[in-house]
């Protein structure tokens, strides 16, 4: 039973070739998930924890997001700092955020529209670029968000 959740997730990172953070307000999902899952673990992040220390990064998904997520019950699109998107959809019981789940990463594809929600951050001055990450289309960007609200859902 304690394998449930876990399993959810690694068959959405599949299926959408993202990974997934959880970010757990409640300490409900912490002991059923490896310790992995409560930090970002791509390399494009990695180097932009490194140059800013990390402090930024943290500030804005464990406190900003967690502040800002009751404008977006259905989730939304995050463009973090360094121009890197990920889907965010926060789980709740009734009134209560029990958790926040982020699967990326991606890069905003240039002159793409999106109509899913989306929160910006203010982008620092380029430095680190991310050639390696894949751009997504609108397409791309609608499935994988009615995933995460599935898996969040589950």
């Amino acid at each position: 039973m304690l394998d449930i959740p876990e399993n959810a997730i690694k068959c959405f990172e599949k299926w959408s070739r993202t990974s997934v953070t959880v970010f757990d307000f409640s300490t409900f999902f912490s002991p059923t998930l490896p310790q992995s899952r409560n930090w970002h673990l791509h390399r494009s992040c990695e180097l932009a924890k490194l140059a800013d220390n990390s402090r930024q990064c943290v500030q804005i998904d464990r406190q900003t997001m967690k502040q800002e997520i009751w404008h977006y019950r259905q989730g939304c699109l995050k463009i973090c700092h360094r121009n890197l998107l990920e889907w965010v959809v926060p789980v709740y019981s009734q009134e209560k955020l029990l958790c926040i789940l982020e699967a990326g990463i991606r890069r905003p594809k240039p002159g793409a529209v999106y109509d899913i929600p989306t929160f910006q951050v203010p982008a620092d001055p380029p430095g680190i670029l991310c050639p390696e990450v894949p751009e997504v289309d609108v397409e791309e960007a609608r499935m994988v968000m009615e995933g995460l609200r599935q898996l969040a859902a589950r």
